[in-house]
């Protein structure tokens, strides 16, 4: 078994230990996006999104592997939905969030002012 597996094998581990262990999930749908495993991506996001309800990250990690399965609509809205809880939170809005977000607009042909 490779690193990435045993990695993977072990934040699906935590996960179930602790569910809401936000960093564990974000590691497996990193990992999963990056092995190219992005139907797996998008189903470990949309779990860890039923329990962590309030996470910009895990909101932000979905519009890109969306974007990846020009899923183009439904990223646009997980990128706004991260931008909505950073001010929700009164956190700062990483530009990789507005960055992310003017890229899957261009890709759909489509300009949205928010």
């Amino acid at each position: 078994m490779g690193e990435n597996q045993k990695a993977l094998r072990a934040w699906i581990r935590t996960t179930g230990l602790k569910p809401t262990h936000s960093q564990a999930w974000l590691n497996i749908i990193v990992l999963l996006e990056q092995e190219g495993k992005l139907k797996e991506a998008k189903e470990a996001a949309i779990r860890a999104s039923k329990i962590l309800t309030k996470d910009d990250t895990l909101q932000f990690l979905m519009g890109n592997v969306l974007g990846k399965l020009q899923e183009y609509e439904n990223a646009k809205k997980h990128f706004e939905n991260a931008i909505k809880l950073c001010k929700e939170s009164g956190k700062s809005i990483p530009a990789k969030y507005w960055s992310n977000l003017g890229k899957k607009i261009i890709g759909i042909g489509c300009f949205f002012i928010l």
